[in-house]
């Protein structure tokens, strides 16, 4: 059978599971090895549909119905009228765009609640952040805004394409994208500083694929289609059957999940070389991001390289990276097989090794591909010296093993396979280092699930040289006499949390602050203080709401760093009755 009605195809917020919905009736399969997990019966006008945890949430005639899996049986309704499609899904919560407002309906059991964002102007396009937060756009304006209390959180000063727009986020929810159909630039957007970058296709872009999990994001343009690496800004042709519905998923593992014509799911990995593909295209920086652009449109050549015959020049600052510029030269992307290990890229570069260059990073990237493909497990990484890595294994007081390890594990990073298996470490790293007891699993930088290991996530976009996204630096360079374990101070209740912080941190000469809104919970508070840590940074947190002394006294502290918390009463809580009070001159 032919299918030659499209399907309403989405993927769940971690990417590991995929719905598709035609005909009335939906179909949930797994994006890894797609095998149906469940399957039933939906109304037949769906117009709109997302997974929610073990939920599925349909809209059709203004109405908004959540099916428990695998049953397909109804456990809530609700009227929503007006609504046009389902925005996305921040933990619990489902965006609902309405005529210029976001109606959030929160889903609990057997039941749902309805609510509108509150905004002081119409609201353009709404994306969900995480489970806590939402970016909003209201009239080209920017904001981070709190999906629990509607509290305005932080403000973007970017400039972003006028309305009606597609829109979504990628790369670890830290990247944002932004296009119009029938314009032929792809804007980023990075939530950290607020930079923006654009990638220009080779044709205006009719659709964009993405997941805010995944670094690449699939664009159609008449032309074909291109995947799009937003951290490095490499683009590629690919093939793939997107008009009976896709969606991009796959967790640890990228793929783009389409239907076939006989209405069955096919998948097409996304990992691979993070680099320029076929003549035709070239990068050029344009002001603050790099754009691409055809080879019919005359660039001229980046200062101090000479043409390359075969190869066209490629800036190596993009959205996951802030250093500046340096000649580089990439091969172009041939095609290979999925299990394939795709060619080695030449580079030709100058320019220093150092904080100040991005090329021991790519270099680093070249033996960790090659050395996952086995291609060299003997080989030495390229000499990291005065980088932040060596810095991070100098502190850690890593072994060689353990610098080994770290090494190969920010390479994964780089390359886009950012949790290899453990058997596949074990080829080329001592199994200590990978999974026993070695210095890199002591100084607790890394995780370890399902059989596959990772650098912790803040531990990465620190040796990116990103912006920390979960705490707010205040001062310069290190604190003179950090205090160390969990600590208290207490302060006037009549001055409030965030100006005590201020005045703590300016006294200790420096130090990171954070509250509930930018941790974001709970979960977050571990990432702020990994944060803090890697900047040599004593953590400053202010209680509040589910911020709570519980939370603070259950965080996980190292040895060598501080949380301080601020309490706003002379009399301390009995949770933290035991903890030394911080006097300050």
């Amino acid at each position: 059978m032919t299918v030659t009605a499209p399907a309403l195809v989405s993927a769940s917020s971690d990417g590991r599971a995929v719905v598709a919905v035609r005909g009335g009736r939906a179909t949930v399969f797994d994006a890894a090895s797609l095998e149906v997990t469940a399957t039933g019966a939906v109304p037949d006008d769906v117009i709109a549909a997302a997974l929610v945890a073990t939920r599925l949430v349909v809209l059709h005639g203004g109405q908004l119905a959540v099916f428990e899996l695998p049953a397909f049986e109804v456990s809530a309704t609700a009227a929503v009228p007006g609504a046009t499609t389902i925005a996305g899904v921040a933990g619990d919560r489902v965006l609902l765009p309405i005529d210029g407002a976001v109606v959030i309906a929160r889903l609990g059991a057997g039941a749902i609640a309805l609510e509108q964002l509150a905004a002081p102007v119409p609201i353009e396009d709404v994306i969900a952040v995480d489970s806590d937060r939402l970016l909003t756009i209201a009239a080209g304006a920017v904001a981070i805004v709190s999906a629990v209390s509607h509290r305005l959180l932080s403000r973007l000063s970017a400039r972003v394409p006028p309305a009606p727009r597609l829109c979504g986020l990628a790369a670890g929810r830290r990247i944002a994208w932004l296009a119009r159909a029938d314009e032929a630039d792809l804007t980023l957007l990075r939530l950290s500083d607020g930079r923006t970058f654009s990638y220009r296709t080779a044709a205006v872009i009719s659709a964009v694929y993405a997941h805010p999990e995944v670094p690449w994001v699939v664009i159609a343009t008449a032309r074909g289609l291109e995947r799009v690496h937003v951290q490095t800004l490499a683009g590629h042709p690919m093939a793939a059957e997107l008009d009976r519905g896709a969606c991009v998923a796959g967790g640890d593992a990228p793929v783009l999940c389409w239907i076939d014509r006989q209405g069955r799911p096919r998948r097409t990995p996304l990992d691979g070389d993070a680099v320029i593909g076929p003549a035709g295209f070239r990068l050029a920086m344009a002001g603050a991001g790099a754009a691409a652009a055809r080879e019919d449109r005359p660039t001229p050549p980046m200062p101090t390289t000479p043409p390359m015959p075969t190869t066209p020049p490629m800036p190596t600052t993009a959205p996951g990276d802030d250093a500046p510029p340096a000649a580089l030269a990439d091969a172009a992307a041939a095609a290979v097989p999925d299990d394939t290990p795709p060619p080695l890229p030449t580079r030709v570069g100058r320019g220093p090794r150092g904080r100040s260059s991005a090329l021991w990073r790519v270099e680093l990237a070249d033996w960790a591909r090659a050395a996952l493909a086995g291609a060299a497990p003997d080989r030495d990484p390229p000499a990291l010296d005065d980088t932040p890595l060596a810095a991070l294994a100098r502190r850690t007081a890593l072994t060689d093993d353990g610098r080994r390890a770290l090494a190969l594990l920010y390479g994964a990073w780089l390359v886009g396979a950012p949790r290899p298996s453990l058997d596949r470490l074990a080829r080329t790293i001592a199994w200590d280092e990978v999974g026993g007891d070695g210095s890199l699993p002591r100084a607790a930088i890394t995780s370890v699930a399902g059989g596959r290991v990772a650098l912790r996530t803040a531990v990465a976009r620190f040796l990116d040289g990103g912006a920390p996204a979960r705490i707010a630096l205040a001062g310069a360079g290190v604190a003179a006499s950090p205090p160390r374990g969990r600590v208290r101070v207490h302060t006037d209740p009549d001055l409030s949390l965030a100006a005590a912080a201020r005045a703590i941190a300016t006294r200790l000469g420096a130090a990171a602050i954070t509250d509930e809104a930018r941790a974001g919970g709970r979960r977050g508070l571990v990432i702020a203080l990994d944060e803090a840590w890697l900047r040599q940074r004593p953590l400053i947190a202010l209680p509040s709401g589910g911020f709570d002394v519980d939370a603070l006294v259950a965080a996980p502290v190292r040895d060598d760093h501080a949380l301080i918390v601020v309490w706003p009463d002379r009399e301390a809580p009995e949770a933290l009755a035991d903890w030394p009070a911080l006097t300050l001159p």
